[in-house]
């Protein structure tokens, strides 16, 4: 979990707490659905942001679904966001990971500059990339 915007637990209301876990699990889940496992671990607390804005401009109208026990939310089942909002988020968690390993890949540093890894990552980051302008298409957003 990356970014900068983060939750407080102790100063975030009771009502809101299912609400920010809703949007966090349904941009994990649309990142698994659309990337695959592995892009789940480019969830970005930043881009979550996106998520609950785009929810606050659907007003009532906001989509959503129960998703089953999952191991990260303690086996519990949970109320999600679906819709334009976690897709929103997803296509930028998956721009942003594919910058930073382009970056890194470019720039030989960090884990990439071992061997034989800088091909993986810059397989792995062309791969986000073309996942997220698919997304980005199914949601009319010009990537």
């Amino acid at each position: 979990m990356f970014g900068i915007l983060a939750p407080c637990p102790s100063r975030t209301p009771a009502d809101l707490k299912p609400r920010w876990m809703g949007h966090f699990c349904g941009l994990c889940l649309e990142l698994r659905d659309d990337a695959g496992h592995l892009a789940r671990l480019t969830t970005n607390y930043d881009t979550l942001a996106l998520s609950v804005l785009v929810e606050a401009q659907q007003g009532d109208g906001a989509d959503g679904r129960d998703a089953g026990p999952c191991a990260l939310r303690g086996m519990r089942r949970q109320r999600i966001a679906t819709g334009d909002g976690p897709r929103l988020a997803a296509t930028a968690s998956l721009l942003l990971a594919s910058a930073k390993l382009r970056d890194h890949v470019e720039d030989g540093d960090g884990i990439v500059a071992r061997p034989g890894v800088a091909g993986l990552a810059g397989r792995t980051a062309g791969r986000y990339r073309s996942k997220a302008l698919a997304i980005g298409e199914s949601i009319r957003l010009p990537v």
